[in-house]
């Protein structure tokens, strides 16, 4: 069916899925559902993991990574753009449902979600308004130290669920502490250390075996 010329930029601006379902074809399904399985084989552990951070259930971490991506393929324009939890806004997160005021309002999980619609409320107004250059101003070493600091609060925070420790609530009290450490869980250590190498393994040196075995990567 075709649609008048006048009437398609305007309509295809807010779905923009109907602009390239039209022209969709069996090999761009298979190159999608491929792509698909591999996003989900990453996304659930991660999006738990972000669920933790945030000091919320795991579950909701696997709403955040499911909900996110179907809604930006009906209404998005960026075929690269990753979309789903990311650890700086669960940082940002756990900031704002720790402090006094929010908690005194009830439910962390319920909290958490009036600040996910003001959010979703205030970028949807900042879309209408075009205020997506302000990004711009924000020079890179700002950025970057953002990001390095993000990334050495998540390594601190998840030392102690890696290392086995239960988590504290006693604020900074040395009996407490010295309680923490004696109390390790060695399954959980012997399984968050064997990821790890895992992990590390999986980088550079599987890279040179592979190709010592000549093996295409």
């Amino acid at each position: 069916m075709s649609y008048p010329e006048s009437t398609e930029p305007s309509f295809y601006r807010f779905v923009p899925i109907l602009s390239w379902l039209r022209t969709y074809t069996r090999k761009d399904f298979g190159d999608d559902l491929f792509a698909g399985i591999i996003t989900a084989i990453l996304l659930v552990p991660q999006g738990i993991a972000y669920a933790l951070l945030a000091g919320l259930p795991p579950q909701l971490g696997l709403y955040a990574s499911i909900l996110p991506p179907i809604c930006y393929a009906i209404l998005g324009t960026s075929r690269t753009l990753s979309v789903g939890p990311v650890s700086i806004a669960a940082i940002m997160i756990a900031s704002a449902l720790n402090s006094p005021e929010i908690k005194l309002l009830g439910n962390s999980e319920e909290n958490a979600l009036v600040l996910s619609a003001m959010v979703g409320v205030i970028l949807l107004f900042m879309s209408i308004l075009r205020m997506g250059n302000l990004v711009n101003f924000i020079s890179h070493p700002v950025l970057t130290g953002f990001t390095s600091g993000a990334s050495i609060l998540i390594i601190f925070s998840q030392l102690p669920p890696l290392l086995g420790f239960k988590p504290v609530e006693c604020g900074i009290d040395r009996q407490c502490f010295s309680n923490l450490f004696n109390t390790p869980n060695t399954i959980t250590i012997a399984i968050g250390l064997t990821a790890l190498v895992m992990l590390i393994s999986f980088g550079k040196p599987l890279t040179v075996l592979l190709k010592k075995a000549r093996v295409p990567t």
